[in-house]
């Protein structure tokens, strides 16, 4: 088995995976330090993501995926369909608009 550095591992990774940049402090690689993650109806999500695109002019990473089980509404009993989130940011700022975007939503965010 060959041995690779752990930079170039990362790097790999990060080329083939489309995840967030891990902090590892290469020249020229944005470093997301801070995250919010959490879930809301598919529904909103598209929304959601326009919002935060526009309010955070593109400086937010974030990653979805529907959760396929359908969860029981609290107030109804319903099913309904939700997906869980997760945005990557760096910075005081744009904590502090991400966190507005989600209570605006209603959306169930944990930091």
């Amino acid at each position: 088995m060959l041995r690779t550095h752990p930079r170039k591992f990362a790097l790999h990774q990060i080329l083939t995976r489309s995840s967030p940049p891990l902090s590892w402090g290469g020249p020229g690689v944005p470093h997301f330090n801070r995250f919010v993650a959490g879930v809301a109806l598919r529904e909103r999500m598209p929304a959601f993501e326009r919002m935060l695109w526009r309010a955070c002019r593109g400086n937010v990473f974030l990653r979805q995926a529907e959760i396929e089980t359908p969860l029981e509404d609290i107030n109804s009993g319903d099913p309904v369909y939700k997906s869980v989130f997760i945005i990557f940011f760096q910075g005081d700022q744009l904590k502090t608009r991400v966190m507005k975007i989600c209570e605006g939503k209603k959306l169930s965010s944990v930091v």
